[in-house]
């Protein structure tokens, strides 16, 4: 199986950061919630594979052939560094999954003892006894295509509604934790309720002249009923990849913006 990087690091995102005990025998979403269960979620390796009990150990990651050792300089996006192999089977190892990586600066996702995980944090240098290691399957994305000619625009119609989620929240998953605001749990922001907000930018799509997915059909199986869900993230990611915006999924500040003020291409 392989897996690109962009997805290895959004499953990364799929244990809210710091709401996760560790444990070498719990498990969540079938994976151990120990460092290499986590990299073993984040890396998508089926949980019982070869062998495998909710993942792989720092131990099998290497003797199964699930990744190879890399020079640190190579490292990317996805990859992971750790004392892994034979001889570091319980506490003698540990891995952390790679978010970016540059001379004096690793940034990275672990899971670990002391507290909930997962946990973000940067580094300064390469712990002493770690390695650099890659994942067999992952590969890296495909390049950006150029982008087309720019067309004649139109002002986008108003007027403006503002965000009205607090600093820090968006419309997306239940399971992403409280700032995740899903339209599942009926809140209320500046007197309306969450579903209310995600019909009233979707309807602003459509006022727009983007029928819910310029072409395509969206919300076709529950309409726009306001619970985020797989219809309203196409969605999302439709409307992000049309205006040039960062593509996620979720309807934050910058999103909800660009439906307002952003121009029309006809």
């Amino acid at each position: 199986m392989t897996i690109t990087r962009s997805e290895v690091l959004k499953r990364a995102r799929r244990w809210p950061e710091r709401s996760v005990p560790y444990s070498m025998s719990a498990l969540r979403d079938g994976y151990r919630t120990d460092c290499s269960g986590y990299v073993s979620m984040c890396w998508a390796i089926p949980p019982s594979e070869r062998g495998g009990w909710g993942g792989h150990s720092t131990v099998t990651l290497v003797t199964q052939g699930y990744m190879k050792e890399i020079p640190a300089k190579d490292l990317k996006p996805g990859d992971a560094i750790g004392r892994c192999g034979p001889g570091t089977a319980g506490a003698a190892g540990h891995i952390m999954l790679v978010e970016s990586y540059k001379s004096g600066k690793i940034t990275i996702w672990e899971q670990a003892g002391g507290g909930p995980g997962p946990v973000r944090r940067t580094l300064t240098s390469m712990p002493s006894g770690y390695r650099a290691w890659r994942y067999v399957g992952i590969r890296d994305d495909e390049p950006a295509k150029p982008s087309k000619p720019k067309q004649t625009t139109r002002p986008a119609p108003g007027p403006e509604v503002p965000y009205p989620l607090p600093e820090g929240y968006f419309f997306g998953p239940s399971h992403w934790g409280d700032r995740s605001v899903s339209g599942l749990y009926k809140r209320v922001f500046k007197g309306k309720t969450d579903r209310q907000w995600l019909q009233e930018w979707t309807r602003q799509l459509q006022r727009r002249g983007w029928p819910i997915g310029k072409g395509k059909k969206y919300l076709s199986r529950y309409g726009n009923d306001g619970i985020y869900g797989p219809e309203y993230e196409a969605l999302i990611r439709a409307f992000q990849r049309d205006q040039g915006l960062r593509v996620d999924g979720l309807l934050g500040p910058v999103t909800w913006r660009a439906a307002y003020r952003n121009p029309v291409t006809p």
